[in-house]
Order: C-alpha cells, then sequence, then structure tokens
C-alpha cells in the first residue's frame, strides 16, 4: 500500500512552558529553521545553551535541527539531553521516539513513545506513531491496539483511519481494512495516498471495476495531477483493457510512463499479441537503454497460442538465439552500471512458455538461470553466497514454504497437506504469501502453521522477511509461474532450497538444491532432466484431498447438446499444441457422433486465437463446429458436474492432466493417455499406474486414436472401466505415504 500517515514533530500544547524570554528565543529560533534559515536557528540555539544549559527547548530544538540536516546521532544526544531535563513532559518523549525511529532503535522509539502516552494517555499522535513503529516491529495486534486508541482520541481522523487499513491488511481482514480505507478516503477525497491504498485494496480482493472508478473520480478531482492518470491506466491493465489503455497512455508522453508501456507490452504478450507487444518492447529499451527487462521479454518471446508447429519450433529457436543474445550484452562490467532497481525489475519474469513445448528444457532453463544470476550477482550480491547450516540438534527443523498460490487453485491442491500435516514436533512450518488473492484454502493455512505471512513491496524486502525466519529449508511448491517466487528463487534465503512440481520443469537455479517429485510419474532417466538432485516421493507425492461431489445436473443447464457422447478435452488452451488438434480432430472424425467439449481461455483473444487455429484444422477434415463445444471458465463444483456428464476425457501429448485428470476420475470418468518422457507429459499414465488400469495407457498416437475410439462406442467396456475407477480412485487419495517419505528428506538434507 501506500506511504501511511506519520504524525507531525511536537507541537507546543505538549512541550514545557516556562513563559520568559528563554521560551520566546528557542521558539523564534524554531521559526527561523521553518523559514529555512538553520544556521542562524543554531546559532541562536547555542547562545541560549551557552547561557542556560539545560534548557530542555534549546536542546529540543538543537537536536531537531541537527537530525534534520542528516547527523540523526548528534540529534539523539540532544533529545535524549531534553529529556533529561525535562523528563514528565510527554511531547519531548514523542520527539525523542520519532529521532530513535530514524536512526533505527525501534525497541528505544518504543520505550518513548509508551512513556510519553503514560504521562499524557490522550496524545493522539504519540498513539497513531506508536501504531506505525510496531506495524515496522511485526507486532501487528499491539498496532491494530494503537491505530483504535487514536481514533478514540480523535474519532474518524483519516490518517489513522488509513493506518489502521493499512494494518488490518497485513492482518489478512480485507474486508475490515477497505472499510476503514473508505473512510479515509471519503474524508478527504483529494489525498492521494488515501486513493493509492484504497485502490490496493479493491485490486486485492478482485474489485477491479471499482478500482478503476476511484481512480477516474480522481482525476476528475485534480485532473492535473499525473498519479491520477497513472493509477488509471493501471487499473485498465488490471482488467486487461489493453487498447483502452494504450488509448490513454498516448496522450502523454511516453518516457513519463515507461513502466506502465512495459506492462502493457506484457498484457499484450500474454494475450498472443506478440507482435505489438514486441514493437513496444523495441521502443522502450531504445529509449531506455539500461530498461533490461523489455530487452529480455524481447529476446525471450513465445506465442501463447502458436498458429502451427511450424511458428512454436521457430519460437523456440528464436529463444535459444535471444538467450546468446542476452548472455553478449549482459556481462558484468556492463551490469554493474545499471541501477540496481532496473537489474531488479528485470528478474522478475516468470519465464512460463517456455515448458509447454513439451520437450527436454534442461539446457535452456539453466543458461536462463545463470543469466538471472548475472543480474542478482550485480543487484544483491550478498544474497548470492552460500548459506552455512544451523545446527538442529534440540529444535525442529524450521521449514518454509514461498508461493503466491496458497489457494483454491492446483497449486493449493496438490501441496496444502505438505504445509499443514508435517509431523508438528519435529516440523515448524512457515509460509511466505507472494501476493495474488487469498481464499477459505488460505485461511486453512493459516491456522494450521505456525506462522503465515503476506510478503508485498520491493524484492529486496520480501528477501529480508524470508531470510530473517532462518529457514533450514525452504520449500517453493511451483516456479516458473510468478514473477516474484522465481526471482526469489534466484537468492540464498536458506541453507537448502526445494522446488517442487507445482509448475513441472526443472528451474536451472544453481540456488535450487532439491527437486521433489511423483515416482509414479518420472521414468529412470528423470534425473537427466534435471539441474537439482531430484528426489523422488512415493504414489502422487502428495497426501490429496478429494473434491466434494456436487449434486447432479442435466446437460442443457450447463450448456452442453442435448445428444450424443461427450469427449472432454478440458485442458488450458496454452497447453494444447498443434498436434493435440489433430489428435483431437482424428477422435472426431473416426466417431461421428461425438461432440468435444473444450473451455474457452482466460482471456478472449487467446480463445479467439485457438478457435481459429482449431476450426482451420477442422475445416481441413470436414468437420463442422457444432462438433466442439466452449464452455465458459466455471468454478470447480460446474466443473466437475461437466465432467460427470462427458463419456471420456482425452489427455494432451506434451503436457498430461494433473488436478484435471484427478477430477476425472473422481467422477468416475476414464481418461486415455500416451505419456512421452519428461514428468509433465506422464502424470494421468502415472496415476492409472497406481489404479492398476494400464488399459487407458496408450504407447502410440495411433494406439490412442484406437483407444479413445473403442471407450466412446464401447459401452459395456466403458461401464466397467467407470466402475473399476470408482472402486479404486480411493488409491489416488488421501494417501499419507508421501508427507512421511517427505519428512524423511527433510530431515536427512538438514541432518
Amino acid at each position: 500500500m501506500a506511504p501511511r500517515c506519520r504524525g507531525g514533530n511536537v507541537s507546543g500544547e505538549n512541550l514545557p512552558h516556562k513563559g520568559d524570554r528563554l521560551q520566546d528565543s528557542a521558539a523564534l529560533a524554531m521559526n527561523l529553521w521553518r523559514s529555512d534559515r538553520p544556521a542562524d536557528a543554531l546559532a541562536m540555539l547555542d547562545r541560549l545553551l551557552l547561557a542556560q544549559p539545560n534548557d530542555p527547548l534549546a536542546l529540543h530544538g538543537k537536536g531537531t535541527i541537527l537530525s534534520d540536516q542528516g547527523d540523526k546521532h548528534q540529534g539523539v544526544i540532544f533529545a535524549l539531553a531534553a529529556v533529561a531535563a525535562a523528563p514528565n513532559h510527554p511531547g519531548l518523549r514523542y520527539a525523542l521516539a520519532n529521532l530513535l525511529v530514524d536512526t533505527q532503535n525501534l525497541p528505544g522509539a518504543r520505550d518513548a513513545f509508551e512513556t510519553a502516552l503514560r504521562l499524557q494517555p490522550q496524545f493522539f499522535e504519540a498513539w497513531n506513531n506508536l501504531g506505525l513503529l510496531l506495524q515496522d516491529m511485526r507486532a501487528l495486534p499491539e498496532a491494530e491496539r494503537a491505530f483504535r486508541q487514536a481514533l478514540s482520541v480523535r474519532e474518524g481522523h483519516p490518517g489513522a483511519l488509513n493506518n489502521l487499513a493499512t494494518v488490518l491488511l497485513a492482518l489478512n481482514r480485507v474486508d475490515e481494512a477497505q472499510r476503514y480505507a473508505e473512510q479515509s478516503l471519503a474524508a478527504v477525497p483529494t489525498q492521494l495516498s488515501y486513493r493509492v491504498n484504497l485502490a490496493h485494496l479493491y485490486r486485492i480482493a478482485g474489485r477491479l471495476p471499482e478500482a478503476l472508478k476511484l481512480w477516474e473520480a480522481g482525476e476528475r478531482l485534480q485532473p492535473e495531477n499525473r498519479r491520477f492518470l497513472e493509477g488509471k491506466i493501471g487499473a485498465l491493465l488490471d482488467l486487461r483493457h489493453y487498447a483502452e489503455a494504450q488509448t490513454v497512455l498516448e496522450r502523454g508522453e511516453f518516457t513519463e510512463f515507461g513502466h506502465l508501456w512495459q506492462r502493457l507490452a506484457r498484457g499484450l504478450a500474454m494475450v498472443n499479441q506478440t507482435a505489438a507487444a514486441l514493437r513496444i518492447y523495441r521502443v522502450l529499451y531504445a529509449a531506455f537503454p539500461d530498461d533490461w527487462r523489455s530487452r529480455i521479454d524481447a529476446e525471450l518471446m513465445l506465442p501463447v497460442i502458436p498458429s502451427s508447429a511450424e511458428q512454436a519450433r521457430q519460437a523456440r529457436h528464436r529463444y535459444s538465439e535471444g538467450l546468446e543474445n542476452l548472455w553478449a550484452l549482459a556481462v558484468p562490467e556492463v551490469l554493474a552500471k545499471s541501477p540496481p532497481a532496473r537489474l531488479l525489475d528485470a528478474v522478475e519474469r516468470d519465464n512460463f512458455g517456455l515448458a509447454y513445448q513439451g520437450e527436454n528444457d534442461r539446457e535452456l532453463q539453466a543458461q536462463y538461470g545463470e543469466l538471472i544470476g548475472r543480474f542478482l550477482d550485480a543487484a544483491l550480491p550478498a544474497w548470492r553466497l552460500p548459506m552455512a547450516a544451523r545446527a538442529t540438534a534440540g529444535r525442529p527443523i524450521k521449514v518454509g514454504f514461498a508461493s503466491s498460490f496458497i489457494r483454491d487453485c492446483t497449486v493449493g491442491h496438490y501441496f496444502l497437506r505438505w504445509m499443514t500435516q508435517l509431523d508438528r514436533e519435529d516440523f515448524q512450518v512457515e509460509v511466505f504469501i507472494l501476493g495474488g488473492r487469498e481464499d477459505a484454502l488460505t485461511v486453512e493455512v493459516r491456522q494450521k502453521v505456525a506462522r503465515c505471512t503476506r510478503l508485498e513491496g520491493a524484492l529486496p524486502l520480501v528477501a529480508q522477511g524470508m531470510a530473517d525466519a532462518r529457514l533450514d529449508v525452504l520449500i517453493y511448491p511451483e516456479l516458473g509461474m510468478n514473477d516474484r517466487a522465481l526471482a526469489l528463487a534466484g537468492l540464498r534465503l536458506a541453507p537448502v532450497q526445494c522446488a517442487a512440481w507445482g509448475h513441472p520443469v526443472t528451474s536451472g537455479f544453481a540456488t535450487i538444491d532439491v527437486y521433489f517429485s511423483s515416482a509414479a510419474m518420472e521414468t529412470g532417466d528423470a534425473a537427466a532432466h534435471y539441474s537439482e538432485r531430484l528426489a523422488l516421493l512415493p504414489g502422487l507425492g502428495t497426501c490429496y484431498a478429494p473434491p466434494e461431489r456436487p449434486a447432479e445436473r442435466d446437460r442443457l443447464s450447463l450448456g452442453l447438446p442435448a445428444a450424443g457422447n461427450l469427449l472432454f478435452f478440458p485442458h488450458s488452451l496454452f497447453k494444447i499444441q498443434p498436434a493435440d488438434d489433430d489428435l483431437l480432430v482424428a477422435v472426431l472424425q473416426a466417431n461421428p457422433e461425438v461432440v468435444a467439449v473444450l473451455f474457452e481461455g482466460e482471456s478472449p483473444e487467446t480463445t479467439q486465437d485457438y478457435r481459429r487455429r482449431l476450426g482451420d484444422r477442422m475445416r481441413d477434415s470436414a468437420l463442422t463446429s457444432e462438433r466442439v463445444c466452449f464452455l465458459p471458465l466455471m468454478p470447480r463444483s460446474r466443473f466437475l458436474q461437466v465432467c460427470r456428464l462427458c463419456t471420456l476425457m482425452l489427455d494432451c501429448l506434451q503436457w498430461s492432466g494433473g488436478n484435471t485428470t484427478l477430477d476425472a476420475f473422481s467422477m468416475g470418468v476414464p481418461v486415455a493417455t500416451q505419456p512421452g518422457r519428461s514428468m509433465r507429459s506422464r502424470q494421468t499414465a502415472g496415476m492409472l499406474q497406481i489404479m492398476e488400469m494400464t488399459e487407458l495407457v496408450a504407447e502410440s498416437v495411433e494406439q490412442l486414436l484406437a483407444l479413445a475410439s473403442r471407450v466412446l462406442s464401447d459401452v459395456t467396456w466403458r461401464n466397467e472401466l467407470s466402475q473399476r475407477i470408482e472402486q479404486r480412485r480411493d488409491r489416488l487419495f488421501n494417501d499419507d505415504a508421501p508427507i512421511h517419505a517427505l519428512e524423511a528428506h527433510l530431515r536427512a538434507l538438514v541432518r
């Protein structure tokens, strides 16, 4: 959130009153200082102190001016002398506390604030600034009490309301935080920081249209304030209104909003508008030679929905060439000349798309990891060094989990019980939420682990927050899906650092020591796919909770065709490669009564591009558009209702279903698959192996086509398969063995 509201300097009503010429002279000296005449003010205060060395007003004044000039140490010395001369005056204690905050003596500052409040319990500024201090000390419940005390003194004070909102957000009480932030902005509609904070809260809560309205209202109030225009553009980008955002951006100078142009380019790339994104990136790094982020994004851009297999191959080739270009440009002596902020901006990118091409990415990921390492070596060298292990005898092993996906999603479902079911006698679990929305699953994690902290802000601050936990082992459940997590993974924040298969591809980072994976889903030579040491866990590798079975619904109410067998093909569109289109079309050709059920993408643009590609392939095979049904994205319960009505789920060739396959099996729906060499193509096959149903595993595309056609046409065999899935699916769920194996690995890693 935006800066909080700190109380001002000590006021006259809280200072000692002497009623003589010395007091008047001290006040005159401070007026000189406020009039930007510090030398004259100090000379006058020195004359006063020569006449009366223990005058508290003169001591206080000199301490304030010295601190303002940058000599904070001397400022504190004079403030201490003022307190010694007048120990029972709350204003001097308050002034001392503020100076101690500025010198990072937080315990001393807390003591001074609390003493001031004992002397004057109705001291609003002291309560307010004590709250800020306690928030910085992570004493959040005490900070909340301090702000509420401040509001009891000055009811409705907008600054205190805003501060209370910030601490409530830190306590993950978002709804309460919004109410207080709304009150503060209603009191002072033109206050920028209040509007920034409320817009941030709306963004966290997913109230993006309301955040946009806040910025638009601010722009109407103060059209000359460019920060409101900046906020409006940011909100449009959050809403993925890219065309409108670009129109507004073009109203200003290009260099004024370079960071927003960069966000626009990233957004366009995410919705498969790579040519438009590339044009913006080229202008950006021409205008800002040290804009490494734009250069990296331009060199390593991959299409989200490749138009053909040939385009995918060409994009991978360009990616490899781009890495070579960046290696030649980003040499240590050049990076040393770039501002650290530019270097850190460059490393906060996710490298998400490479893994979906279905090849062994170890070499390219390692090259990328080493490139990012160069930037981190230049920007944060202290956090790139090895970290010595700490003795664990006589205490629990401290294990941390860091992710922005600690919520109701695939990562949350996979790794919830890693976080909540490790043996509490042997392990102390801390969770770091790296942004993103929170929900009921997040609440469950917060309730069951030793500590759960939401870390936001600049990368070094987040890294420091994680390092301060003094972990023995740090686990990233997924790496490659979130900018912040991948950047942090390039730092050394714990003696042992691990990744897991929430995004099933090697990190390529030398700072990740171990990669946890599922033994059922890996091949015998799987270690060759990983730069980390591969550690295999039995079964699925996790203790997965089965979803609740929703009430049944009819086809029409779910938007499905009334007749015909339904072929479930529910994969994210960016996972579906042109070879998968060929397979899907072949199955539809071989089974004329079948309709395929797919889901739209997260943006209209990617959905349109995929439908165009699939439509071209269908027309080539004389298939009509009625053979495919696209449904909108939907909640999991409705997704399960759709799944239950389908005859067969067909797996992707290069990126097998994981959570999706588990959902299908929970509904008794057969899944046909052909595994490849990498783990990400073998998840369904691993599950079928556990259930001893390998007759649904094909060894070739031709065999997969025949297998799918048999399931779709042979009712007796299909019913038999569904019955066996119903009988054996419990083998996939609530399995404690992977948790115990994980515990054994963790003990071995640190002892």
